[in-house]
């Protein structure tokens, strides 16, 4: 057993003691180093309001609305594809009305993987399913961006990293947080225009874009502000589809032999790429202080959105054709209309009522 000398008295090391004298003699020194610059507060993954980007567990990217403007692109889903590299636009054909949905997806994962939260709030997805599409996609109905307003979007936060046991297993690829403009005056809009050089096979369209954005601040009382934003955009179908593979009869054999029309008429026939769409995005945040214990504050997204997209071209010889109703074959259209809003009313930290639907 390990017994103290009698009169044992610890003895400071002359590093102890030049480490305190060098400390005692700079205070200011060591008053400046305890305050080190805050970097950008993130909410985002963190169960504390002091996180910051540089202390955080896991990869956390912060786009503001600014380099969502530079990226020249018409939609917010577009946009972050071109700010974050590890968020992607699932490729591949959706088919049916999917076509009008297009998907967002991290780290590989597929859409339904990714939380979409608006002011930190879960968005909800699009009552739209997924089918023949990519592996990572096919069955889910995902949260649809291009129904936010970019116009709206202070920054984004997107959590690179899994967070299930935060939030849930929706946030296995990581968690998309939206943060709404908060401005009380001034302003900001904008216009893009463009389309493709050609089409193919004289079929479909150039899939021309536009989008025009507007946002503007008013002020309310007590310091409190009224954020209106709102987004037009208009799409016009684009075909990157050729024509029917040489292999593949269009119309049935006459005595035997290989219709004439199979050669003799354009196989160009199948219409692939864009949908045509018209969207209307409508969305506001205010926040009103009642006094010096309550305030109340509300954010909303509303839109309309038509659109209209082609499916895989049916031959005249194929089983799921009619000859005596299509002789030449048709190409199923697939037209949508959609209205969907999100609504949250909260009041201090308890919810007064809210509501969100598609």
């Amino acid at each position: 057993m390990f017994r103290p000398r009698k009169n044992f008295r610890p003895k400071l090391s002359l590093l102890t003691v030049g480490i305190l004298g060098l400390y005692a003699s700079q205070p200011a020194l060591a008053e400046e180093s305890s305050t080190p610059s805050l970097q950008t507060v993130v909410v985002t993954g963190a169960r504390d309001g002091g996180r910051t980007v540089a202390k955080s567990l896991a990869p956390i990217d912060v786009i503001s609305a600014d380099d969502l403007m530079r990226s020249g692109k018409q939609n917010l889903r577009d946009a972050l594809a071109a700010a974050v590299p590890s968020y992607t636009n699932a490729a591949g054909f959706t088919g049916g009305t999917g076509l009008s949905v297009k998907s967002a997806t991290l780290r590989g994962l597929g859409g339904n993987h990714v939380l979409v939260l608006v002011n930190g709030k879960r968005r909800h997805t699009t009552s739209l399913i997924f089918v023949q599409t990519a592996a990572t996609a096919s069955g889910q109905s995902p949260t649809d961006l291009d129904l936010i307003p970019i116009s709206a979007v202070d920054h984004i936060e997107v959590l690179r990293d899994g967070a299930a046991a935060q939030y849930g297993s929706d946030a296995i690829a990581g968690v998309i947080n939206i943060i709404l403009k908060s401005n009380s005056s001034g302003g900001s809009g904008s216009a893009l225009y463009g389309q493709f050089k050609d089409r193919v096979g004289g079929k479909g369209n150039f899939g021309a874009r536009g989008q025009a954005s507007v946002n503007q601040g008013f002020e309310l009382p007590n310091d409190g502000f009224f954020s209106l934003s709102a987004d037009l955009g208009i799409q016009d179908n684009s075909n990157v589809a050729g024509a029917v593979p040489a292999r593949t009869r269009i119309y049935f054999p006459v005595n035997g032999q290989p219709d004439p029309r199979e050669n003799g008429e354009s196989r160009y026939r199948q219409i692939m790429g864009q949908p045509r769409s018209q969207t209307y995005n409508l969305a506001y945040n205010m926040e009103l202080p009642l006094n010096a214990d309550y305030t109340l504050y509300s954010f909303s997204t509303a839109s309309h959105r038509n659109s209209e997209s082609w499916g895989t071209y049916r031959t005249a010889s194929s089983p799921q054709n009619i000859v005596s109703v299509y002789p030449d074959g048709f190409s199923p259209r697939f037209v949508v209309e959609e209205d969907d809003f999100q609504t949250v009313v909260a009041c201090a930290t308890t919810t007064c009522s809210a509501g969100n639907g598609t």
